[in-house]
């Protein structure tokens, strides 16, 4: 999930181009591709699972996000 605190968005991904405008709440699908584009100053909260509960960061990390084109196809494929 994905709050739009302040501000005004144009979010891009594979699919479409949306527009935001604070306050608002976004219901965002993993594993998509997105650009932000800050149409003025905003402020942008994301929010992630943390399916081991643990409070490593840097584990976490490992665990949600992907460094580069290769981990991301990895994780897409592993998902079909």
């Amino acid at each position: 999930m994905c709050l739009l605190l302040k501000g005004h968005l144009t979010v891009a991904n594979e699919e479409d181009v949306i527009e935001y405008v604070a306050p608002c709440f976004v219901i965002a699908k993993p594993g998509i591709k997105r650009v932000l584009y800050a149409n003025e100053d905003s402020i942008w909260y994301n929010t992630h699972q943390n399916p081991s509960n643990t409070e490593d960061i840097l584990k976490l990390e490992k665990e949600l996000v992907a460094i580069n084109y290769e981990e991301y196809e990895k994780y897409i494929n592993q998902k079909k």
